[in-house]
Protein backbone atom coordinates (compact mmCIF):
# COMPACT_ATOMS: atom_id res chain seq x y z
CA UNK A 1 0.00 0.00 0.00
CA UNK A 2 1.42 4.15 -0.61
CA UNK A 3 0.45 6.60 1.24
CA UNK A 4 -1.95 5.34 4.01
CA UNK A 5 -2.83 6.51 7.26
CA UNK A 6 -2.23 3.71 9.99
CA UNK A 7 -4.62 4.13 13.15
CA UNK A 8 -3.59 2.85 17.06
CA UNK A 9 -0.35 1.47 14.88
CA UNK A 10 -3.01 -1.64 13.64
CA UNK A 11 -5.60 -0.08 11.55
CA UNK A 12 -5.01 0.72 8.06
CA UNK A 13 -7.09 3.70 7.14
CA UNK A 14 -7.50 3.87 3.02
CA UNK A 15 -9.53 6.33 0.74
CA UNK A 16 -12.12 6.99 3.39
CA UNK A 17 -12.25 3.93 5.41
CA UNK A 18 -10.58 1.24 6.99
CA UNK A 19 -9.22 -1.76 4.69
CA UNK A 20 -11.56 -4.24 6.48
CA UNK A 21 -8.57 -6.94 6.34
CA UNK A 22 -6.71 -4.78 9.13
CA UNK A 23 -10.30 -4.33 11.46
CA UNK A 24 -11.21 -8.06 12.13
CA UNK A 25 -12.67 -8.34 15.26
CA UNK A 26 -12.74 -4.23 15.55
CA UNK A 27 -16.19 -3.67 16.70
CA UNK A 28 -15.57 0.05 17.35
CA UNK A 29 -14.52 0.73 13.75
CA UNK A 30 -17.85 2.47 12.21
CA UNK A 31 -17.32 5.47 14.89
CA UNK A 32 -13.75 5.43 15.04
CA UNK A 33 -13.63 5.81 11.29
CA UNK A 34 -15.43 9.32 11.08
CA UNK A 35 -12.93 10.29 13.95
CA UNK A 36 -10.48 9.55 11.61
CA UNK A 37 -11.79 11.06 8.64
CA UNK A 38 -12.09 14.58 10.57
CA UNK A 39 -8.17 14.09 12.36
CA UNK A 40 -7.53 13.98 8.78
CA UNK A 41 -8.83 17.31 7.03
CA UNK A 42 -7.49 18.65 10.13
CA UNK A 43 -3.95 17.72 9.55
CA UNK A 44 -3.97 16.23 12.79
CA UNK A 45 -1.60 13.24 12.08
CA UNK A 46 2.27 12.58 11.76
CA UNK A 47 4.00 12.21 8.46
CA UNK A 48 6.58 9.56 8.68
CA UNK A 49 9.28 9.69 6.41
CA UNK A 50 10.49 5.88 4.99
CA UNK A 51 14.10 6.36 6.31
CA UNK A 52 14.85 3.17 3.48
CA UNK A 53 12.52 1.30 5.69
CA UNK A 54 9.31 -0.29 4.59
CA UNK A 55 6.45 -0.20 7.34
CA UNK A 56 4.58 -3.16 8.22
CA UNK A 57 1.63 -3.61 10.42
CA UNK A 58 1.63 -6.78 11.75
CA UNK A 59 -0.94 -6.45 14.91
CA UNK A 60 -4.51 -6.58 14.95
CA UNK A 61 -6.95 -5.73 17.43
CA UNK A 62 -6.93 -7.17 20.47
CA UNK A 63 -2.67 -7.10 20.53
CA UNK A 64 -2.82 -5.64 23.78
CA UNK A 65 -4.16 -8.80 25.61
CA UNK A 66 -1.55 -11.50 25.89
CA UNK A 67 -2.84 -13.83 24.21
CA UNK A 68 -3.85 -12.51 21.18
CA UNK A 69 0.11 -11.15 20.85
CA UNK A 70 1.28 -14.66 21.30
CA UNK A 71 -1.00 -16.71 19.32
CA UNK A 72 -2.12 -13.89 16.38
CA UNK A 73 0.36 -11.42 16.12
CA UNK A 74 3.90 -12.31 16.89
CA UNK A 75 4.05 -15.28 14.69
CA UNK A 76 3.09 -13.17 11.74
CA UNK A 77 7.15 -12.11 12.33
CA UNK A 78 8.20 -15.63 10.60
CA UNK A 79 6.29 -15.22 7.34
CA UNK A 80 7.83 -11.61 7.14
CA UNK A 81 11.33 -13.27 7.74
CA UNK A 82 10.22 -15.61 4.52
CA UNK A 83 9.23 -12.81 2.28
CA UNK A 84 12.57 -11.14 2.67
CA UNK A 85 11.57 -8.02 1.91
CA UNK A 86 14.52 -5.34 3.58
CA UNK A 87 14.85 -2.95 6.10
CA UNK A 88 11.30 -2.88 8.17
CA UNK A 89 9.82 -0.42 11.03
CA UNK A 90 7.54 -2.80 12.90
CA UNK A 91 4.44 -0.75 14.16
CA UNK A 92 3.48 -1.61 17.65
CA UNK A 93 0.64 -0.54 19.72
CA UNK A 94 0.91 1.01 23.09
CA UNK A 95 -1.20 -2.10 25.04
CA UNK A 96 1.87 -4.58 23.31
CA UNK A 97 4.70 -2.05 24.43
CA UNK A 98 5.48 -5.38 27.18
CA UNK A 99 6.47 -7.48 23.92
CA UNK A 100 9.15 -5.07 22.54
CA UNK A 101 12.06 -6.96 23.65
CA UNK A 102 10.68 -9.97 22.73
CA UNK A 103 9.73 -8.90 19.32
CA UNK A 104 13.59 -7.68 18.64
CA UNK A 105 15.27 -11.07 20.14
CA UNK A 106 12.42 -12.53 17.31
CA UNK A 107 13.62 -10.59 14.66
CA UNK A 108 17.39 -10.79 15.33
CA UNK A 109 16.74 -14.26 15.56
CA UNK A 110 14.89 -14.67 12.32
CA UNK A 111 17.88 -12.10 10.65
CA UNK A 112 14.99 -9.10 9.91
CA UNK A 113 16.52 -5.65 9.29
CA UNK A 114 13.63 -4.04 12.06
CA UNK A 115 13.47 -1.36 14.03
CA UNK A 116 10.46 -0.79 16.10
CA UNK A 117 7.65 2.02 16.82
CA UNK A 118 5.59 2.10 19.43
CA UNK A 119 2.65 4.02 18.99
CA UNK A 120 0.55 6.47 21.43
CA UNK A 121 -2.69 5.38 22.32
CA UNK A 122 -5.09 5.71 19.13
CA UNK A 123 -2.47 7.33 17.47
CA UNK A 124 -2.83 8.52 13.38
CA UNK A 125 0.34 8.55 11.34
CA UNK A 126 0.70 8.63 7.63
CA UNK A 127 3.21 6.52 5.51
CA UNK A 128 4.51 6.86 2.47
CA UNK A 129 4.58 2.53 2.20
CA UNK A 130 3.33 0.11 3.87
CA UNK A 131 2.41 -3.46 4.61
CA UNK A 132 -0.23 -5.67 6.62
CA UNK A 133 1.03 -8.96 7.81
CA UNK A 134 -2.46 -11.09 7.07
CA UNK A 135 -4.02 -13.53 9.73
CA UNK A 136 -1.96 -16.67 10.54
CA UNK A 137 -5.16 -17.84 12.36
CA UNK A 138 -8.74 -17.29 12.61
CA UNK A 139 -10.29 -16.16 16.34
CA UNK A 140 -11.78 -18.91 18.23
CA UNK A 141 -10.33 -22.08 15.75
CA UNK A 142 -7.60 -22.33 12.96
CA UNK A 143 -4.40 -21.53 14.31
CA UNK A 144 -1.87 -21.76 11.29
CA UNK A 145 1.26 -24.51 12.22
CA UNK A 146 2.81 -21.11 12.18
CA UNK A 147 1.95 -20.66 15.64
CA UNK A 148 3.65 -23.57 16.47
CA UNK A 149 7.10 -22.59 14.96
CA UNK A 150 6.78 -19.68 16.84
CA UNK A 151 6.74 -20.87 19.69
CA UNK A 152 9.63 -23.24 19.63
CA UNK A 153 11.23 -20.22 18.30
CA UNK A 154 10.62 -18.61 21.22
CA UNK A 155 11.88 -21.74 23.57
CA UNK A 156 15.36 -22.06 21.52
CA UNK A 157 15.49 -18.16 22.13
CA UNK A 158 15.07 -18.14 25.83
CA UNK A 159 16.97 -21.67 26.19
CA UNK A 160 14.32 -23.00 28.21
CA UNK A 161 14.46 -26.82 29.43
CA UNK A 162 11.15 -28.75 28.89
CA UNK A 163 10.08 -31.12 31.81
CA UNK A 164 7.20 -31.97 33.32
CA UNK A 165 7.15 -32.06 37.13
CA UNK A 166 4.78 -29.19 38.47
CA UNK A 167 1.45 -29.28 39.00
CA UNK A 168 -0.03 -25.98 38.16
CA UNK A 169 -3.21 -24.09 38.86
CA UNK A 170 -3.63 -20.49 37.32
CA UNK A 171 -6.21 -18.13 38.71
CA UNK A 172 -7.21 -14.56 37.64
CA UNK A 173 -6.40 -11.20 39.19
CA UNK A 174 -9.27 -10.19 41.65
CA UNK A 175 -9.81 -7.54 39.74
CA UNK A 176 -10.62 -8.92 36.80
CA UNK A 177 -14.02 -11.04 35.86
CA UNK A 178 -14.72 -14.79 35.05
CA UNK A 179 -13.27 -15.31 38.55
CA UNK A 180 -14.22 -18.76 40.79
CA UNK A 181 -16.95 -17.66 42.90
CA UNK A 182 -16.01 -20.79 45.45
CA UNK A 183 -12.99 -20.54 45.43
CA UNK A 184 -12.15 -20.26 48.71
CA UNK A 185 -13.99 -23.70 49.10
CA UNK A 186 -11.89 -25.02 46.46
CA UNK A 187 -8.17 -24.31 47.32
CA UNK A 188 -7.70 -27.22 50.17
CA UNK A 189 -8.61 -29.80 47.26
CA UNK A 190 -5.90 -28.13 44.92
CA UNK A 191 -3.41 -28.75 47.83
CA UNK A 192 -4.68 -31.99 48.28
CA UNK A 193 -3.73 -32.62 44.39
CA UNK A 194 0.06 -31.21 44.94
CA UNK A 195 -0.74 -28.62 43.14
CA UNK A 196 0.62 -25.25 43.04
CA UNK A 197 -1.86 -22.05 42.20
CA UNK A 198 -0.37 -19.13 40.02
CA UNK A 199 -1.13 -15.72 39.16
CA UNK A 200 0.72 -15.05 35.44
CA UNK A 201 -0.29 -11.66 35.40
CA UNK A 202 2.13 -11.11 38.38
CA UNK A 203 5.35 -13.10 36.12
CA UNK A 204 7.68 -11.82 34.22
CA UNK A 205 7.19 -12.75 30.18
CA UNK A 206 10.37 -14.93 30.84
CA UNK A 207 9.22 -16.33 34.47
CA UNK A 208 6.02 -17.23 32.87
CA UNK A 209 7.26 -19.31 29.69
CA UNK A 210 10.20 -21.11 32.04
CA UNK A 211 7.66 -21.93 34.67
CA UNK A 212 4.72 -23.70 32.49
CA UNK A 213 7.09 -25.31 30.48
CA UNK A 214 7.72 -27.47 33.20
CA UNK A 215 4.18 -28.25 33.86
CA UNK A 216 2.91 -31.98 33.70
CA UNK A 217 -0.22 -31.19 34.43
CA UNK A 218 -1.78 -27.43 33.72
CA UNK A 219 -5.52 -26.09 35.22
CA UNK A 220 -6.88 -23.05 34.61
CA UNK A 221 -10.53 -20.85 33.84
CA UNK A 222 -10.60 -19.48 30.52
CA UNK A 223 -8.66 -16.46 29.68
CA UNK A 224 -5.36 -14.91 28.72
CA UNK A 225 -3.13 -16.84 31.81
CA UNK A 226 -4.10 -19.75 29.96
CA UNK A 227 -2.37 -19.09 27.02
CA UNK A 228 0.59 -20.31 28.95
CA UNK A 229 -0.53 -23.85 27.93
CA UNK A 230 1.69 -22.76 24.85
CA UNK A 231 5.14 -23.41 26.98
CA UNK A 232 4.24 -26.68 27.95
CA UNK A 233 4.83 -29.93 25.76
CA UNK A 234 2.94 -32.63 24.34
CA UNK A 235 2.85 -34.81 27.87
CA UNK A 236 1.42 -32.43 29.32
CA UNK A 237 -2.48 -32.69 30.53
CA UNK A 238 -4.46 -29.79 30.34
CA UNK A 239 -8.02 -29.01 32.22
CA UNK A 240 -10.16 -25.98 31.06
CA UNK A 241 -12.98 -24.79 33.43
CA UNK A 242 -15.49 -22.56 31.45
CA UNK A 243 -18.62 -21.00 32.75
CA UNK A 244 -20.24 -21.54 28.85
CA UNK A 245 -18.46 -19.18 26.77
CA UNK A 246 -17.37 -22.16 24.78
CA UNK A 247 -14.54 -20.72 23.26
CA UNK A 248 -11.77 -23.31 21.19
CA UNK A 249 -8.81 -20.17 21.04
CA UNK A 250 -7.20 -22.61 24.33
CA UNK A 251 -8.47 -26.35 23.05
CA UNK A 252 -7.08 -24.80 19.38
CA UNK A 253 -3.41 -23.90 21.08
CA UNK A 254 -3.42 -27.00 23.22
CA UNK A 255 -4.23 -29.34 19.71
CA UNK A 256 -1.29 -27.40 18.14
CA UNK A 257 0.84 -28.37 20.65
CA UNK A 258 -0.72 -32.08 20.93
CA UNK A 259 -1.66 -32.13 24.53
CA UNK A 260 -4.30 -34.04 26.13
CA UNK A 261 -6.96 -31.45 26.81
CA UNK A 262 -9.79 -31.64 29.10
CA UNK A 263 -12.37 -29.22 28.54
CA UNK A 264 -14.97 -28.50 31.79
CA UNK A 265 -18.10 -26.51 31.27
CA UNK A 266 -19.62 -25.23 34.69
CA UNK A 267 -22.96 -24.02 33.40
CA UNK A 268 -24.56 -24.12 29.73
CA UNK A 269 -22.35 -24.21 26.80
CA UNK A 270 -23.58 -21.51 24.84
CA UNK A 271 -22.12 -18.77 21.87
CA UNK A 272 -19.91 -15.77 23.40
CA UNK A 273 -21.73 -13.38 24.98
CA UNK A 274 -20.53 -9.88 26.83
CA UNK A 275 -22.47 -10.51 30.33
CA UNK A 276 -21.18 -14.10 30.81
CA UNK A 277 -17.69 -13.17 29.94
CA UNK A 278 -17.55 -10.60 33.11
CA UNK A 279 -19.43 -12.84 35.72
CA UNK A 280 -17.97 -14.85 38.25
CA UNK A 281 -18.27 -18.64 38.57
CA UNK A 282 -18.52 -21.74 40.80
CA UNK A 283 -17.56 -25.03 40.36
CA UNK A 284 -18.67 -27.79 42.27
CA UNK A 285 -16.35 -29.68 44.44
CA UNK A 286 -16.98 -33.21 43.96
CA UNK A 287 -16.71 -32.05 40.07
CA UNK A 288 -13.26 -30.57 40.97
CA UNK A 289 -11.85 -33.26 42.83
CA UNK A 290 -13.29 -36.03 40.18
CA UNK A 291 -11.23 -33.72 37.25
CA UNK A 292 -8.23 -33.95 38.84
CA UNK A 293 -8.58 -37.53 39.80
CA UNK A 294 -9.08 -38.19 36.27
CA UNK A 295 -5.35 -35.86 35.50
CA UNK A 296 -3.63 -38.64 37.50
Amino acid sequence: MANVFVYDSKHVFVGDGFEPLTTVDYAAQAQVAESVRIEIARDAYQTLGAQGRLDVIFCKAGADNFGHFLAECAPRLLNLAAAGLGPVRLHMPYGSAMFADLVLRVCAALAIDAELRIGKLGDLVRVERAIYMSSVSSHNTRKSRTFKLFRDLVISILNIDQNYDRRIMIIRSPNEGRNIRNWDALAPIFSEFDYEVLFPGAMSFRQQVNTFAAAGRLVGTLGAGFTNCMWAGADCKTLMFDPGLCDFFFWDIAGQMGQDFRWCFSGTAQRWNEALSVSDFSIEADVLRQQLADLG
